[in-house]
């Protein structure tokens, strides 16, 4: 599967050390960032899923 810039982009942001802390304010602020986590760890899930099939 192919990203687009857009999600490289917002990847990076994610991943990013010094960015992620204002990310996460932001989403906390917003009410979202139990659902954030939520989607991080599936898609961690998904990852190790798919790692496991490549083995």
């Amino acid at each position: 599967m192919d990203m687009t810039q857009e999600e490289k982009r917002l990847l990076s942001i994610v991943h990013d050390p010094l960015r992620r802390p204002a990310l996460l304010a932001c989403l906390e602020r917003l009410g979202l960032l139990e659902s954030f986590f939520e989607a991080e760890r599936g898609v961690k899930q998904d990852e190790n899923n798919l790692t496991e099939k490549e083995q």
